[in-house]
């Protein structure tokens, strides 16, 4: 298992803090409380890490809050959450400060800061969260955390969402139509058959089965598909056309910025792309258009805030944001287009990688 990126809170599980790792670095097995070869997604927010294996177990790592009697306690390596041992999860996902995790069973856990209702609980009763603990009502199939803000895929292929509504990211409108701030999980009026869902900083991306995206909240990058200069936000969903691509299978969303993986193996993106995030040229007043990136064949991706990582033809790329060195090329140059991490890693079968704010993980053999 590799790590590397931005490491002062020691969410990459190194076992230390310290500033960074410019090139992927391999966590020593004497660290590990966990079994490489069993993980199967790895997420991160902005000082935590998580892991989640094939036996349903999570791990975390990094600044996580998980004593409420000290905030600031640091896991330097990464350990299971105990009082989850009992439970077989199915997926996990990280906002800011925040997690969500998903039973076998259908059932949501959360735990972090809730400042902003993004749990899915009242704030007031629950500002903070030390553990994970079940929300109550709600069964679902599919999570995705933005920075402040969380959706949910129900059973039945319904949207729920709650958090911040700064910026219309909610898609919830109340009868004059401003913005809804909502406490618990609410369902999106008008959304059905969904399929996956993505959250960004402060946009949220839908695709249902019939292969339509919808997109909402903020677009002062184009984040939603369109110019920002026929409009700053949508604060309901607004179907966004892109004639060329009719095969999307998953959704990703940085900060300001979307990617979608499609079954042929492409990469489509558009949104904001001052670091490169977009992995392809294109100046300001275009970058709002969707175009494929120039990288086949395309196995696994995960997204970061503004840096990306992908798996093609068994090699790892990865372009974007890089000042934390979280592209693993070994400098701190944003990269412009998708480049090959030359290191280790990349001379072995990568089967899972994952992003988190400004860190990144690889697990090959």
């Amino acid at each position: 298992m590799y790590s590397w990126g931005a490491n002062s809170s020691s969410q990459l599980g190194q076992g230390i803090c310290n500033e960074q790792y410019n090139t992927p670095t391999k966590i020593s097995e004497e660290k590990l409380s966990l079994v490489p070869e069993r993980v199967i997604q790895i997420n991160g927010g902005a000082t935590h890490s998580l892991v989640l294996d094939s036996l349903g177990k999570i791990y975390m790592c990094g600044k996580i809050n998980i004593n409420a009697k000290d905030p600031n306690e640091i896991l330097y390596t990464f350990k299971q959450i105990a009082s989850c041992e009992n439970i077989i999860f199915s997926q996990i996902a990280c906002g800011w400060d925040f997690s969500v995790g998903i039973s076998k069973y259908s059932k949501l856990f959360v735990w972090g800061s809730n400042s902003f209702n993004q749990l899915g609980l009242p704030k007031d009763k629950y500002p903070f969260i030390a553990e994970p603990i079940l929300v109550n009502d709600i069964s679902v199939k599919f999570v995705a955390c933005g920075l402040r803000h969380t959706a949910v895929i129900t059973l039945d292929n319904k949207l729920k969402i709650c958090g911040s509504n700064t910026h219309g990211q909610l898609g919830l409108v109340d009868a004059i139509g401003n913005s809804l701030n909502v406490e618990c999980f609410t369902d999106i009026p008008n959304l059905e058959n969904i399929k996956t869902v993505a959250c960004g900083q402060k946009h949220t991306v839908a695709l249902n089965f019939r292969g339509e995206i919808f997109v909402w909240g903020d677009n002062k990058w184009g984040q939603l598909g369109f110019s920002p200069k026929l409009m700053s936000k949508s604060k309901k969903p607004i179907k966004l056309t892109i004639p060329k691509l009719n095969d999307p299978i998953k959704l990703f969303c940085g900060w300001t910025h979307n990617v979608i993986l499609t079954a042929s193996g492409h990469l489509w993106s558009w949104g904001r792309n001052n670091y490169g995030q977009l992995g392809r040229r294109c100046d300001e007043n275009n970058s709002w258009l969707p175009e494929k990136i120039q990288l086949n064949d395309v196995e696994r991706f995960s997204i970061g805030a503004e840096h990306n990582l992908a798996v093609a033809s068994n090699k790892l790329y990865s372009w974007g944001w890089n000042e934390h060195g979280n592209c693993g090329n070994g400098c701190l140059n944003n990269i412009f287009e998708p480049t090959i991490i030359d290191s280790n890693v990349s001379n072995k079968t990568i089967y899972c990688i994952g992003c988190g704010t400004g860190q990144s993980f690889a697990i090959s053999k």
